[in-house]
């Protein structure tokens, strides 16, 4: 009985780590991307910009690039800190080192940079608005796997203690 419990709460795990990858990762990405589709193009100036390295629970590396920005929306100066859509940086280090690398060019030669400003709320600012596509397919993957693996361990060990107690009915 004990082995069809454990089997219901790994697949409960499971099927929870899926769906908060899903709520917390992949759609709030879908979402802000889709209300970033429509907000206007600004010139900006780069004040700083980094890659931030940082360490992930299971021993890998994880990608971030950093900036700070300035710009001017409605005739009143703004500081962005957003770099990217999906906030959480990822292992994708070639990407965040092309945008680090534009943005630190952008400051070193004062050349303006383009960002995306909201324009119901134009103190809300994006650098770089694009939607990684690989990236969200290998979180959909995730999700996907994941949640399948959970349902079916969930399934196993229903018609597992469901068997037991047929066995067990007088």
């Amino acid at each position: 009985m004990w082995s069809q419990v454990a089997l219901a709460v790994a697949a409960l795990m499971l099927l929870a780590t899926s769906l908060g990858l899903l709520f917390f990762g992949v759609g709030p990405t879908l979402v802000d991307w889709s209300r970033m589709r429509h907000w206007q193009a600004v010139p900006a100036q780069v004040e700083s910009a980094r890659l931030h390295q940082g360490g992930t629970a299971r021993g890998g590396t994880y990608y971030q690039a950093l900036v700070r920005h300035r710009y001017i929306a409605d005739g009143t100066h703004y500081t962005g800190q957003r770099a990217v859509i999906d906030t959480a940086g990822d292992g994708g280090r070639r990407y965040h080192e092309q945008l680090v690398a534009q943005w630190q060019a952008a400051q070193r030669t004062g050349a303006p940079i383009q960002v995306w400003v909201n324009p119901d709320k134009p103190a809300e600012s994006v650098a770089d608005r694009s939607l990684r596509v690989g990236s969200l397919l290998w979180d959909l993957v995730t999700v996907v796997l994941t949640g399948a693996g959970g349902l079916l361990l969930l399934r196993l060990s229903v018609s597992m203690i469901r068997r037991e107690r047929r066995l067990r009915a007088p």
